[in-house]
């Protein structure tokens, strides 16, 4: 913060008036105070983007006074500038800063910026962790040892920990950084004076977002091999999906009931003969014959399995192709389709889908549903959503469509459906 300007009837001392809103020349004197202040410490030659914000009508009033002043004094960094300027309502009632961060029209603004980019990862992170999701975690050695699984997406670390003044710490903690940014992954470092250092102090002051964890790899282009795969999410399924075949074995849990009708688990070892993924669950079906005997599953029964999210299971394949150990390297490594030069966007009744396509393999990147399929509701009795609800959508796969497609590299886009939604889009 780098001024605090008080009204002077808050000022010690100051006089408070009996009517509850102030006069026009006592909020003049104020405004004036406040662009003084604002001229001093910043330039809008070299800010980005400034934003006003109150809950009650400062913002608007401030503002049309700046452009007053600016005329009046002939500033033309401001005159030049207005435009990016802008007010919102923010801050709730105690004017807290990282609730105004929050706001959609501060979040846009900054979606762009390196401190934009931390504001979203550590809400991210908050998320999971409310949330006990196991793609987040937190505390020096858990990070550690997700780091040696080569499992880290993002690693989030504080400056007083990455510039520590004690060497052996400073160089504990260096040191992961690099690790995580050799082995594919991004480290965002907060500063101490970051408006929301506090929420990661509250995480010991180091955490990580996971991507799909591969355990016990133990295979090697054109050898037979195995390795046991956690997928994290939908996306990571489709990956799977995309590299089995018939022929291969999966080993993992099921569950079955017995005779007084109690679920026992038990682990099953299939032969695949074929397999099927659901969009709709995001899971994966195996259908296939049983390897090992049980009590509940014979040998050379057949059996399906159901692969989801957070479910590890065993891959075993008699040869590895090279192009199946690119694909599981650059999904480790959070690059599905590193050589595409086709992106589709193509638009279903309740969701999209966007696609990356090249060097032989088509990748299902993100599935975005709409509001109304998330929830499970009933549809509407209009066959068309309203126009707020279609550009929340909209907003949502654009975000996810720049996520996934790096246009500079990609030769092609492609945006389909069979309504009027591409056009739209």
């Amino acid at each position: 913060m780098v001024s605090k300007v008080e009204t002077s009837s808050s000022r010690p001392g100051g006089r408070k008036s009996s009517s509850s809103s102030p006069s026009s020349n006592t909020k003049n004197v104020f405004f004036r105070e406040i662009f003084a202040v604002f001229i001093k410490h910043v330039n809008l030659n070299k800010v980005k983007n400034t934003v006003i914000a109150s809950e009650d009508l400062k913002k608007d009033e401030f503002r049309r006074f700046m452009i007053s002043e600016a005329k009046r004094m002939k500033m033309r960094s401001v005159e030049e500038n207005i435009g990016r300027i802008v007010v919102t309502a923010g801050g709730g009632c105690n004017g807290d800063l990282k609730d105004l961060l929050g706001e959609s029209t501060v979040m846009n603004l900054m979606k762009d910026s390196k401190v934009g980019l931390q504001i979203r990862t550590l809400r991210k992170v908050w998320d999971m962790v409310l949330n006990d999701s196991d793609r987040a975690c937190y505390g020096l050695k858990i990070v550690e040892s997700a780091q040696e699984m080569e499992a880290i997406e993002t690693l989030l670390i504080s400056d007083e920990l990455y510039r520590s003044d004690e060497v052996a710490i400073r160089k504990r903690y260096g040191c992961l950084v690099k690790v995580v940014k050799d082995s594919g992954g991004d480290a965002l470092v907060y500063s101490s004076m970051h408006v929301l250092v506090e929420q990661l102090q509250q995480l010991t002051g180091i955490a990580a977002i996971l991507r799909m964890k591969l355990k016990e790899k133990d295979f090697a282009v054109n050898q037979m091999g195995r390795v046991t795969i956690i997928p994290e999410e939908s996306d990571d399924l489709w990956i799977v999906y995309n590299i089995i075949n018939p022929g291969d074995y999966v080993t993992t849990d099921t569950s079955r009931k017995n005779t007084t009708a109690s679920c026992v688990r038990l682990s099953v070892h299939l032969k695949v003969t074929c397999y099927d993924f659901d969009k709709d669950s995001s899971t994966l079906h195996i259908q296939g014959c049983n390897l090992e005997s049980n009590d509940y599953v014979a040998v050379g029964s057949f059996h399906t399995l159901t692969l989801e999210c957070n479910k590890p299971f065993k891959l075993h394949k008699k040869v590895w192709k090279h192009d199946v150990v690119e694909v599981l390297q650059e999904r480790e490594n959070h690059e599905v389709c590193p050589d595409a030069e086709l992106a589709v966007t193509l638009f279903q009744q309740d969701h999209a889908e966007i696609y990356l396509i090249g060097k032989g393999i088509t990748a299902m990147v993100s599935k975005v549903e709409t509001s109304s399929s998330r929830a499970g509701r009933r549809k509407s009795s209009s066959s068309s959503p309203s126009s707020n609800t279609k550009n929340v959508f909209f907003c949502e796969v654009f975000a996810a469509f720049i996520k996934h497609v790096d246009l500079n590299k990609v030769k092609n886009t492609v945006i389909a459906s069979e309504d009027s939604k591409k056009d739209e889009f």
